[in-house]
């Protein structure tokens, strides 16, 4: 009777045989109609009907019954349910002028009940529309063509098939087919279909409060529905937005959002969507101020799988697949907590061409030194893998890194002061430092690219602290068929003159840059250099030669800094290397030639045997006394020692008690057949430049420059010699 709501529930029309039904009038004869929700239909045997099977709902007029006039407008005259979905038919036989029919089409969707209060509805929206705070929705499959807001504390459950989201309609309110507005809510299982023609993402979640949100095992694709352009700002074209700040400003969250768990979920596009065009979104996950997992997940995007700016407490990223664009930490608050990038699988394939000249994990200004490991992972098919841009207190450990075959311009790690963005110019630089362990660096296959590099391209307010590159028992391994190994980068001058990484020149974009001056300790890592993977202490001169071809720093630049691939003191007769100048000349015998490495070395020398010591450069190479307690010598060639050569280094800075008793160099007395060449000997304050004690013969002072020895002492002195050849070169000398 009119004013009735009549939605029946659950029925169940099976095992019968219908025949026959015709209508001589306009109207039609049907064999069986459904409308309601829920219902099931199967085992039917149907035959002679001009309709075999009909869902239906929604014959006006409603509420009441439906229209029973003689009209040809498809409905079962009296039908008057408003609603019908979820109406499984299935197992039939059918033969019948129309055998299955849906009116509207929008019936063919399936049914959302609730479980707490056992009511059901045929869209999503109506559901949430009628739940509590609190509520479990469970969403059968089907097809659901609706936009949803879901506003208040509920759990979305899909069934299996997953429930097909994908809306046709005309789009209200934000470029979503979910939009969040609250917090605690769980979506679990959903298939959204994002028509990149009309809207942007799958769930957008933006509240004041916003803590606890679940999405999880929920499969996104971007599509398009006709050749349109894609939709909207392309900062704004993320799958899942939480938080997040584009050029539309959805980040209102206030003290940022806890607890976001985003695990299981699959994120992908197409080359083709049908109609000649690539569908993809900017970013599987992006979100502000956040903390939480994200964790199982297979990604595939054009620019970010996953990027979590301005965190909120910790951020785990744990055994994911990135297809895509990979990952962007960046710009940590004081409240985040520990970054962890763990067990993933970094494939590079597709950001190559989606988004050539970038890394797929990107790490970006950590002003507050917030702790981040970024372990386990493997990287592969890459251009370059890791960039880590004005950024500290990392641990890149146990990653197994594999370039693109064939590339001979791949990148593994590049560090760098400047971050790689469009206010590059304003960013607040900080300490730059990291720890590099227990990694296995691989080549392309074939002979280029570089392992590790370091950049300082943003020098106007550069600071470091220590980088520690392998250790003992957690030796980085270098294999073979890198061309550089570990490159110190010598670019200088405006950034936008760079040749990697290449940066825009308008803007905010430009910095300058500088060569990098810090010396890097490498001796505690494996390099592959024709022989299998072996430390450099193990290795022979030929070897040695080799592995130094395949480093970048001070020897092919004066400006940039030593990387240190073994002790930086080498007895070069023994092959031996040791911590210290003093060390060395301790374990050498007679005769052997000690080269020590370009490095500063705070340390009061005796040589008490016939030997050679010199430095690979005689400004690169300084003695220093500086901080040295008492008064002394800064080289003291004992007694009666001869045959000594000492050349090519800088000794500086040591105090003396009397420019007779001690000096930069000093022979003690008898030290015949002493060369001095190349050596520059520098402000010893209260001691002599150079001071040989007679008797002495056979001196040959060359090219040396002493100079700055105040408080009465002197340049240079040979005391008390036998006036046998000595040569000063055209240096002065007091006899």
């Amino acid at each position: 009777m009119a004013g009735n709501v009549d939605v029946p529930y659950g029925a169940v029309v099976q095992n019968n045989t219908i025949s026959g039904y015709v209508q001589t009038s306009t109207s039609e004869g049907f064999g069986i109609v459904a409308e309601g929700i829920n219902h099931t239909v199967s085992g039917n045997n149907v035959s002679g009907c001009e309709v075999g099977i009909q869902r239906q709902s929604g014959h006006l007029p409603y509420p009441g019954d439906g229209d029973q006039s003689n009209l040809a407008d498809t409905y079962f005259g009296r039908g008057n349910s408003p609603v019908t979905c979820g109406v499984t038919v299935t197992g039939n036989t059918l033969s019948n002028t129309i055998d299955t029919r849906d009116v509207p089409a929008s019936v063919a969707g399936g049914a959302v009940q609730n479980q707490n209060t056992g009511n059901w509805y045929c869209s999503i929206q109506s559901a949430i529309n009628a739940a509590r705070a609190g509520d479990v929705l469970n969403v059968s499959s089907g097809n659901y063509d609706e936009q949803v807001l879901v506003n208040k504390l509920v759990t979305l459950n899909g069934g299996t098939p997953k429930p097909v989201i994908n809306f046709t309609g005309t789009v209200s309110g934000k470029p979503t087919l979910f939009d969040v507005s609250v917090a605690g809510v769980t979506i679990d299982n959903f298939n959204f279909k994002v028509d990149m023609t009309k809207l942007n993402s799958a769930i957008i979640a933006s509240a004041t409060t916003l803590n606890n949100i679940t999405i999880t095992d929920n499969d996104v694709e971007a599509i398009g529905s006709s050749g349109a352009a894609t939709f909207g700002s392309y900062g704004n074209r993320n799958a899942i937005s939480i938080n997040y700040s584009g050029p539309t400003n959805y980040r209102i969250a206030s003290g940022g959002v806890n607890n976001v768990v985003v695990t299981g979920n699959t994120v992908s596009g197409v080359l083709n969507d049908g109609f000649g065009q690539a569908r993809y979104f900017r970013a599987a996950v992006a979100t502000d101020e956040s903390g939480g997992t994200y964790s199982g997940n297979t990604f595939q995007t054009i620019n970010h799988d996953v990027v979590v700016r301005f965190g909120n407490g910790n951020v785990d990223i744990t055994n994911n697949n990135f297809n895509g664009g990979g990952v962007e930490i960046s710009d940590m608050n004081a409240g985040a907590g520990v970054i962890t990038i763990s067990g993933n699988t970094f494939d590079a394939t597709f950001a190559n061409s989606s988004a050539p000249g970038t890394a797929v994990l990107r790490l970006k200004n950590n002003y507050n030194f917030r702790t981040t490991a970024v372990t386990g992972n493997t990287f592969s098919n890459h251009q370059w893998a890791i960039s880590q841009e004005n950024y500290n207190t990392v641990t890149v450990d146990n990653n197994g890194v594999t370039p693109l075959a064939g590339s001979t311009t791949y990148h593994h790690i590049a560090v760098n002061t400047k971050s790689i963005s469009s206010n590059s110019n304003t960013i607040v630089q900080v300490q730059n430092n990291a720890i590099v362990t227990n990694n296995t660096f691989n080549g392309s296959g074939t002979p280029g690219g570089t392992a590790l590099s370091f950049h300082n391209h943003d020098n106007d307010a550069a600071t470091f602290g220590a980088f520690t590159i392998g250790g003992a028992g957690n030796e980085n391994d270098f294999n073979a068929g890198i061309g550089t190994f570990i490159r110190l980068d010598d670019q200088t001058g405006t950034s936008t003159g760079s040749t990697f990484p290449i940066y825009p020149g308008t803007g905010g974009w430009p910095t300058t840059m500088a060569c990098w001056t810090l010396n890097l300790s490498v001796h505690n890592n494996t390099f592959d250099v024709g022989s299998g993977l072996q430390l450099p202490s193990a290795m022979s001169v030929p070897q040695l030669t080799s592995l130094e071809a395949a480093l970048h720093h001070i020897p092919d630049n004066g400006c940039l800094g030593s990387i240190v691939y073994s002790d930086p003191v080498h007895n070069l007769t023994q092959n031996t290397f040791y911590l210290t100048i003093s060390s060395a000349i301790a374990a050498a015998n007679a005769g052997d030639v000690i080269q020590v490495s370009a490095g500063t070395y705070n340390e009061r020398v005796v040589i008490d045997k016939s030997l050679t010591l010199q430095g690979v450069s005689e400004s690169g190479v300084i003695l220093d006394g500086t901080g040295l307690v008492g008064t002394g010598k800064g080289i003291a060639i004992n007694n009666a020692i001869t045959n000594v050569t000492i050349k090519k280094l800088t000794v500086q800075d040591y105090a003396g008690a009397s420019g007779n008793a001690d000096a930069g160099i000093y022979g003690i007395g008898g030290n015949n057949n002493l060369t001095v060449q190349n050596v520059s000997i520098l402000n010893n304050v209260g001691g002599s430049g150079f001071y040989a004690n007679g008797p002495v013969n056979t001196v040959l002072i060359d090219s040396v420059t002493s100079t700055g020895h105040t408080v009465g002492a002197r340049g240079i002195v040979i005391w008390n010699g036998l006036k046998e050849k000595h040569h000063d070169h055209g240096l002065p000398c007091i006899w």
